[in-house]
């Protein structure tokens, strides 16, 4: 017996559609790089269990605001603040990096961004801070937690 030739293309969809709803795409071999991997770490959105995080500020001119206004971080984890333009971090008191830390952190130019890195070496706690970009001054805050 002979197949009718329109068989063949809907036999051929057919196969297809089952082997794409078998293999999920998002699938990724647990050794393979991540070809989306941030040097500064994932977002303080996804900081449980994270070795490092980063915070963006957004915005420019007379309105700024970090990405995350409250990031609670696990002792230990770095913390990058990254921006477009020169910033600086003022702790008022304690702040997140432990005794040995200045109270003020000028951003570096690194790249396309600037930005100022701290480990989470101090007690668990809030740490109030402000990020002062020109004029503008914005007020998050850093939790470690315990």
């Amino acid at each position: 017996m002979q197949t009718p030739m329109r068989a063949i293309p809907v036999a051929t969809a057919v196969l297809l559609v089952l082997a794409l709803a078998g293999c999920p795409n998002d699938y990724v071999r647990p050794d393979a790089p991540s070809p989306t991997a941030d040097p500064d770490g994932v977002p303080c959105s996804r900081s449980a269990g994270a070795a490092a995080v980063w915070i963006d500020i957004e915005g420019s001119g007379s309105s700024i605001h970090p990405s995350d206004e409250e990031c609670a971080v696990d002792p230990g984890t770095r913390i990058t603040w990254r921006y477009a333009e020169a910033f600086h971090l003022r702790f008022p008191g304690a702040n997140p990096g432990g005794r040995g830390e200045g109270a003020t952190f000028d951003s570096t130019s690194g790249g396309r961004r600037y930005h100022v890195s701290i480990d989470a070496d101090n007690a668990s706690g809030r740490y109030e801070y402000e990020i002062v970009s020109g004029n503008v001054v914005v007020d998050p805050v850093i939790i470690i937690r315990n």
